[in-house]
């Protein structure tokens, strides 16, 4: 019932220079995971590989969208901004995080064939294309899970925490299949003695990348999500007592609605508009 004010308030938390400096380790990121020595060894390991692959697809996103600037820039995109964020306030749409996330996992999925995996070993320049869709993608779906003032979510919080977790287990799902696979998932990556690191460990250690690197991103927005809307709930439970206790009041000056009338009115408007989270 009160979700927007209580995004307004956890969103107040983020102070400017806060966000600058989310915006900037999403960078820093990308830029380390990109350039040697992480891009070179990318090309030769699946751990280096998959590491490049989840700080790009989960990791930049989250901390692009935790730290965007949209009232920072020139008056034209601040205006610009506020008419969109003005837009998803008013049309809130549970059905075009599904369709986000969808097509979000596509690209993940995508990007983690087997093929795709290959093509990116024997072309450095691919990475590139990969960290163009996974950030751009990523940063698409984040906006629907977390929020980014005046950027708010269009779906209530029960969709942001269902779309979250189907988010995370579906790389944790992938994770877990290379982990136990006993063959080479990817034949581009050639291991050898003199590598230091065989098959069965790159392959391993690639798993456990794909796990740690998500839920360092996917878990807290869980976590925030789950409690703002245990929150919300227990803020309609108290304005409900408060409009009964008040009512009572009333009644030993004047006649009044009877309170289990009132209490029934109030529990359908806050039904009514927790549906239209």
């Amino acid at each position: 019932m009160n979700g927007g004010a209580g995004e307004s308030r956890s969103s107040g938390r983020r102070t400017p220079g806060v966000r600058s400096g989310l915006l900037a380790l999403a960078i820093l990121l990308a830029v380390a995971v990109l350039a040697p020595p992480v891009g070179t060894l990318a090309r030769r390991y699946a751990v280096a590989e998959a590491l490049q692959f989840a700080v790009l697809a989960v990791l930049v996103p989250a901390l692009v969208v935790l730290g965007a600037p949209w009232r920072m820039g020139r008056a034209g995109g601040a205006v610009w901004a506020l008419r969109l964020a003005d837009a998803r306030r008013r049309h809130r749409s549970p059905a075009r995080s599904v369709v986000l996330l969808a097509i979000y996992l596509a690209a993940v999925i995508g990007w983690r064939t087997p093929p795709a995996v290959d093509a990116l070993v024997r072309s450095a320049p691919l990475a590139l294309l990969e960290a163009a869709t996974l950030v751009g993608l990523g940063v698409l779906f984040w906006l629907e899970v977390v929020v980014s003032p005046p950027m708010v979510p269009r779906s209530g919080f029960p969709v942001r925490i269902a779309v979250t977790v189907i988010a995370m287990w579906t790389t944790w799902t992938i994770g877990y299949l290379l982990g136990m696979s006993h063959t080479a998932w990817f034949t581009a990556f050639v291991h050898t003695r003199s590598s230091g690191l065989s098959l069965s460990a790159d392959q391993q250690l690639a798993a456990g990348v794909l796990w740690v690197v998500p839920a360092m991103a996917y878990l807290p927005a869980v976590l925030v999500n789950l409690m703002s809307w245990l929150k919300d709930s227990e803020d309609a439970d108290e304005e409900l007592r408060q409009l009964v206790r008040a009512e009572r009041k009333r009644s030993w000056w004047g006649p009044s609605p009877p309170s289990a009338e009132v209490a029934r009115s109030h529990r359908g408007r806050a039904g009514g508009t927790r549906e239209a989270h």
